[in-house]
């Protein structure tokens, strides 16, 4: 059959909503009904080449020059401003396709990065934006929990009979990922640092990759407990400190995390709060670092 929309969305567009999500945007597409998502989505199908779903309506909303180089895409694309997807589209499209096709549709919406860009849509300061990034989310926990829904059996060829979609191989990570952050909401609609949800985004990516130096640090995060602690700068110091054989590696990646991270004086207040700035201040001065490494950390200052 022909492939769904989801499973077509480019990953590298979605990384760069993610780290550069617009906290004042809002969901206008919140309310849209199935009927009309359905016309909207095959008027976005268009012809075999094309890009679909992305907002291009100026730069300054989406995503910064600094982002797009620090994910080192900017050569693939002139405009890297043009294709940052815009999440008050891909949501309503992303809880269609749970809707529509439950656990086989939930493998769409972790591969395509749309999770993690519900995830990082979380420090919105806008409640409607919140509320459609919440349901994705717990729209997944329950196609991980259930293990299927009344959408999610497949006949077995040449028989009446069904079985079970079965999950895929990060499943169980993702589901204690959703679970310990559940467990952490205290509230209705509650904002999260973006230095928090950046974190939770970068995660789901990260518990897709086995292989990735990240991995191991992030799958002992979640499975630690059956909450999250999000008043402080998850592994950050864990990682800065490192003195593994991946160590600038790790390092990197969590600077580059509060690089996409502050987003709000909120998050500026948290970095204060857990002495990360001091860190990063003594860093840059320091040659222990290379000098990419302290640029990193100069942005983050300057941000």
């Amino acid at each position: 059959g022909q492939p769904s929309m989801m499973a077509s969305i480019d990953g590298r567009q979605t990384a760069l909503a993610i780290v550069s999500f617009p906290i004042n945007r809002s969901c206008g597409l919140s309310q849209v009904s199935g009927k009309e998502m359905e016309t909207m989505i095959s008027s976005q199908q268009g012809a075999a080449g094309t890009t679909p779903l992305h907002e291009k309506q100026g730069p300054s909303r989406y995503i910064s020059t600094d982002a797009a180089e620090d994910l080192g895409i900017t050569n693939m694309f002139k405009d890297v401003h043009n294709f940052a997807y815009d999440a008050a589209f891909i949501f309503p499209l992303a809880l269609l396709h749970l809707n529509s096709h439950g656990a086989r549709g939930l493998l769409d919406i972790v591969r395509s990065g749309v999770l993690s860009l519900a995830f990082s849509a979380l420090a919105a300061k806008q409640d409607d934006m919140r509320a459609i990034a919440y349901e994705i989310l717990a729209q997944a926990a329950y196609c991980l929990e259930e293990g299927k829904s009344s959408n999610e059996t497949d006949r077995l060829p040449g028989s009446n009979e069904s079985r079970k979609t079965r999950l895929f191989r990060e499943a169980p990570q993702i589901q204690a990922l959703l679970v310990a952050f559940r467990n952490s909401v205290t509230s209705a609609l509650m904002r999260v640092p973006g230095l928090i949800s950046i974190f939770l985004a970068e995660a789901v990516c990260a518990l897709q990759h086995p292989e990735c130096t990240m991995y191991p640090h992030v799958n002992a995060f979640v499975l630690r407990g059956t909450s999250l602690e999000i008043t402080s700068v998850p592994l950050f110091y864990q990682l800065y400190f490192s003195t593994s054989t991946n160590a600038r590696q790790e390092r990197h990646w969590a600077v580059r995390l509060l690089l996409s991270g502050v987003r709000s004086p909120a998050d500026t207040s948290l970095l204060r709060r857990t002495f990360i700035l001091e860190v990063l201040m003594n860093g840059c001065q320091s040659s222990v670092f290379d000098g990419f490494t302290r640029r990193l950390m100069l942005k983050v200052i300057l941000k």
